[in-house]
């Protein structure tokens, strides 16, 4: 009746030719065959009292799995992922089907202590989001990341000194950086560093003993930061007889 390719088997009809009578078809199982967009070759749409699929359920009811977000952070930061299709309750688990539940809401905000990196390679953290209101619940969690990039661990090695009237080249600075970063040293005339701190040039002649503070920064934007004394040696002073 409704011209979807499948009929209905308790309308029948037997025949010799290999083409179906005329208001007939060879394939079975339709279950509504007063509307085209409910058969057997139809993708079930879940959970709205509709057996499209024909499959026997009244309704099937598997989600299709949640869009999420994820997040990239440096130590010491919170993170948050988010469900973003959402129209049910959404939980979010620590496994992809445990039951520890960690949370709940569209989106999932991570506490700093949770999202924890001391080392020199980026670490990843995996939280799963399920969608469900009782009755319907996702078919499968959706998986978002955290991923907490390597903080620099930067020492100075030297102890640097120049004499009154002598210029010095911060640059010249020996780091060290224990966990292999590759970051971008600046340096700057306050604490905590910052754009606006940042020295104009490098190369310093203070007239006495001096506190510079420098900032290693990675492409990913986590940093270190620290401080150290320029010491201005001014000689002693020398007279003639």
């Amino acid at each position: 009746n409704d011209n979807d390719g499948f009929g209905n088997a308790s309308f029948s009809q037997r025949s010799c030719s290999p083409a179906a009578p005329a208001g007939f078809v060879s394939i079975a199982g339709d279950c509504n065959d007063d509307e085209p967009g409910i058969n057997p070759g139809e993708a079930e749409i879940p959970c709205n009292d509709i057996d499209e699929n024909c499959n026997g359920n009244a309704d099937d009811p598997l989600l299709q799995p949640l869009i999420v977000t994820s997040d990239t952070i440096c130590p010491g930061e919170g993170a948050q992922v988010c469900a973003l299709n959402a129209e049910r309750f959404v939980f979010w688990y620590g496994s992809p089907d445990g039951d520890d539940l960690i949370g709940f809401d569209d989106c999932f905000f991570i506490n700093s202590n949770q999202l924890v990196n001391n080392g020199p390679v980026p670490v990843t953290y995996t939280f799963y989001a399920e969608e469900s209101d009782g009755l319907c619940t996702s078919a499968t969690r959706s998986e978002a990341t955290v991923v907490v990039n390597p903080r620099p661990d930067i020492n100075l090695l030297d102890d640097p000194e120049i004499c009154l009237g002598q210029s010095f080249d911060l640059n010249s600075l020996t780091f060290e950086d224990n966990n292999f970063t590759g970051s971008t040293i600046s340096f700057h005339s306050g604490f905590p560093t910052s754009a606006a701190n940042q020295l104009d040039t490098n190369i310093v002649s203070p007239t006495s003993n001096t506190t510079y503070y420098f900032r290693a920064t990675t492409t990913g934007g986590c940093y270190d930061e620290g401080g150290f004394v320029l010491e201005v040696n001014k000689g002693t002073a020398l007279t003639f007889s």
